[in-house]
């Protein structure tokens, strides 16, 4: 008997074990929310947090090369 069906014949004989064991269930998917199915130890809105902070410092480099290139092409006179 696997592990599944020995908490489902014993949640059929114990209410609060069956309560348990649906409270397990619901923590585990919400580990795995926003993770690609993947329970982690940091929760979906943390992982969605880091996710963003690492796009937003690719993007402020972008920023911060851009502008550097603007800056050394106006003081190299580019055409007006």
């Amino acid at each position: 008997m696997n592990i599944h069906a020995e908490w489902e014949e014993r949640a059929k004989q114990d209410g609060t074990y069956a309560i348990a064991i649906a409270l397990q269930e619901v923590a585990s998917a919400l580990r795995m929310l926003g993770t690609w199915n993947a329970a982690t130890e940091m929760g979906a809105i943390e992982f969605l947090a880091v996710h963003i902070g690492e796009k937003i410092e690719g993007l402020t480099g972008t920023i911060i090369e851009t502008t550097e290139l603007i800056s050394n092409a106006i003081d190299r006179g580019a055409p007006k």
